[in-house]
C-alpha cells in the first residue's frame, strides 16, 4: 500500500512540475534585446551563401560570409519567407 502512496505523490509532483513549466516556461522569444549572433543563408536567384550575422536589437552590426557560394539547379526556387536580417 505504501508503494501506491509514493507513486501517487510522485505523479502529483510531476503534474505540478508540468503545470509550472506550462505557466512560466513559455515566453515571447521574438523580441531580441542586446547583441546576438545567428547564421543564415542568403540567396540571389539560385546561388546561396551562409553568413554569420551579428545584431544589436534590430540593427545589423556585421555580416560575415562563412561558406563559399552554392549554386542550385536553374529551376530551384527559395521557398523560405522573406525576413529581416535582425529580428525585433
Amino acid at each position: 500500500m505504501r508503494k501506491y502512496y509514493i507513486l501517487i505523490i510522485f505523479l502529483f509532483l510531476l503534474l505540478l512540475l508540468n503545470l509550472f513549466v506550462f505557466v512560466f516556461g513559455f515566453e515571447n522569444k521574438t523580441n531580441y534585446e542586446g547583441k546576438y549572433t545567428h547564421t543564415r543563408a542568403l540567396c540571389q536567384g539560385n546561388t546561396c551563401r551562409d553568413y554569420k550575422i551579428t545584431c544589436n536589437g534590430s540593427e545589423v552590426l556585421e555580416v560575415i560570409p562563412i561558406t563559399g557560394f552554392i549554386t542550385f539547379d536553374g529551376d530551384w526556387k527559395d521557398t523560405r519567407e522573406e525576413k529581416e536580417l535582425c529580428l525585433n
